[in-house]
């Protein structure tokens, strides 16, 4: 595992047109700096926002989507909880917003605030979201949260069963002791063709382990 290497490398970004100039740029460019000779696409992942809650949507994910297929990025999608709408009214949104093909991550479950539910109905909510993404898509949806969130409020082992994509900054090293896919290590990165910070990830293994993680 090479910390920022494009090679096994995660862009994660909102929705606003940072994205387009980001994607036009590293399939153009020539990036000497960062390794030698031509920059290859292939291996570099790209998570893009579509949904939060139960009827906000990104308006650019659709094109930006595609776009992410056209230059070359394995490419995933996330979906904001909100604990005080309905999970499968959530689940169903993203559902129909969010078509997944061959080759594509699976589909992410983004859980940063309790919505001050108390700890059991929280997870209660984001188990029916994830069963009803499960049975659409076929392949279980990558939990997406902090270290902290993860131990203090999605403890009970049932969440172990998903990929984990911890958010954890400004450390050298994933401080828990389970299981985790992807590390998003900091939310100040810079990344050429975009002037604002973004935030920057590392997955734990090989570009085949990667691959073996998407849709077949």
């Amino acid at each position: 595992m090479i910390l920022d290497s494009l090679r096994n490398w995660a862009f994660y970004c909102g929705a606003d047109s940072r994205l387009k100039r980001a994607l036009e740029y590293l399939a153009a460019a020539d990036l000497n700096t960062l390794e030698p000779g031509r920059y290859e696409i292939e291996g570099a992942e790209i998570f893009m926002k579509a949904t939060e809650g139960g009827d906000h949507n990104d308006t650019t994910f659709e094109v930006n989507f595609a776009n992410a297929r056209n230059h070359g990025f394995i490419r995933g999608a996330y979906h904001f909880y909100i604990p005080g709408t309905d999970a499968l009214k959530q689940a169903d949104f993203f559902i129909r917003t969010v078509k997944l093909d061959t080759g594509d991550l699976p589909p992410v479950l983004d859980v940063e605030v309790t919505g001050r539910k108390e700890k059991q109905e929280l997870q209660q909510g984001l188990k029916r979201w994830l069963d009803r993404v499960e049975s659409h898509y076929g392949v279980k949806p990558i939990l997406y949260t902090s270290y902290k969130f993860k131990t203090r409020y999605l403890d009970d082992s049932i969440f172990n069963a998903y990929p984990y994509w911890i958010a954890h900054y400004y450390v050298d090293s994933v401080k828990y002791q389970g299981k985790w896919n992807f590390w998003q290590h900091t939310d100040v990165g810079n990344v050429p063709g975009i002037k604002e910070d973004v935030d920057l990830n590392v997955f734990n293994g090989t570009l085949e382990d990667l691959k073996k993680l998407t849709i077949k």
